[in-house]
């Protein structure tokens, strides 16, 4: 390509690049929405639009292989999808199908291009653009002879990636041959890894479904799984145990604000809270959690009368919020100062107001 083609169509893509920009953002907007309404979880969606520095050093690079760089250069905005699971990049790739057009000559699965017996970066990367019907829509009209080069992959495919792009090595043949299979072998790792978290995520699965539902069948559950203390036994009880209508009943009585448990509560940093302070007690099972709280049950609305009258206003919580404070009452003398609540997000008014409280006043 002649030096003086080239520096026209990189001023051409200089004025051009706000509408890439554009594009850009609206392709990501969609494609979040699309995932979303799909409910695949996802760690990251990132874009980038190509800088004009990178635009002109890909011309340089190619050489005479473009004629028309604006219109044969597939990368020009870039979407990467980052997802836990390695099958949610094949319901990823289904959405795509659906949604856009491939480019198929310019759309590549890195993993299929290793032999059997080769490791190595493995990713998806889909060239696509609009359909006819999205092209009609007044929003899109002005984007409908852009494309956009779409990867997908999983976090450790990423982390994968990112480690040898950090090192340097883009390419297989830059890679020091005594380093090949140091880093191939870690490629193995990780493919391996990406097959048994999703073993891992179905035993998840499984479990969520026998302690909320009941619904696991034939492979059961041991005892043993359905006793200890974790957060999927904790949340399961405090939905469930009789001691919680009490506890918002008391709490109530004492001038709380109570915010019923719903059934898809998701206090998590509560629930890890209260393991914690479980773990300093040496309460390891839901049974022993249960006996802990029933010997308690009679000093319940002193407790919590004794906390909302420090707090000299409203105060609301929920079953999750009220079950810490008993445990962080009999966890009192394991709490030498604020600074073991400060570490779980508390702030240091409401901290050294609650630990004062408890060690202050005799509740025997």
């Amino acid at each position: 390509m002649l030096a003086s083609n080239m520096r026209n169509y990189v001023d051409d893509y200089q004025r051009l690049r706000p509408v890439y920009e554009a594009f850009n953002e609206r392709i990501k907007d969609l494609l979040t929405f699309l995932i979303n309404e799909k409910r695949i979880r996802f760690q990251l969606i990132e874009s980038r639009t190509k800088s004009i520095e990178s635009f002109k050093d890909k011309i340089i690079r190619k050489g005479d292989n473009y004629s028309n760089p604006l219109v044969e250069m597939t990368d020009l905005v870039g979407i990467r999808i980052i997802v836990y699971y390695i099958d949610d990049v094949d319901k990823i790739e289904r959405i795509l199908k659906e949604e856009f057009i491939i480019d198929d000559e310019n759309s590549v699965d890195k993993g299929k291009l290793l032999k059997t017996n080769e490791f190595g970066y493995q990713s998806v990367h889909y060239v696509v653009k609009l359909t006819k019907n999205r092209k009609n829509l007044p929003e899109w009209e002005k984007f409908s002879n852009l494309k956009a080069e779409i990867q997908i992959r999983t976090v450790l495919q990423h982390s994968w990636a990112s480690i040898s792009h950090e090192l340097e090595y883009k390419k297989k043949y830059e890679i020091p041959s005594m380093l090949q299979r140091k880093l191939f072998r870690l490629a193995s790792f990780i493919e391996i890894a990406d097959e048994e978290f999703i073993n891992v995520r179905n035993q998840h699965n499984e479990i969520v479904e026998k302690i909320f539902r009941g619904k696991v069948e034939g492979n059961d559950l041991d005892q043993v799984t359905l006793e200890e203390l974790n957060s999927l036994t904790l949340k399961n009880y405090i939905k469930e145990s009789p001691h919680t209508e009490l506890i918002e009943r008391e709490a109530k009585r004492a001038g709380f604000t109570i915010i019923p448990i719903r059934a898809d509560y998701k206090d998590d940093k509560y629930i890890a809270e209260i393991i914690n302070h479980c773990n300093y007690l040496n309460i390891k099972t839901i049974s022993e959690l249960d006996k802990v709280l029933e010997n308690l049950s009679e000093k319940y609305f002193a407790l919590f009368k004794a906390q909302k009258e420090a707090s000299k206003g409203k105060w609301t919580s929920n079953a999750t919020f009220l079950m810490l404070l008993l445990i962080i009452y009999l966890n009192i003398k394991n709490i030498k100062d604020v600074s073991f609540l400060k570490q779980e997000g508390w702030g240091t008014t409401t901290a050294e107001r609650v630990l004062y409280v408890f060690r202050k006043r005799d509740f025997q």
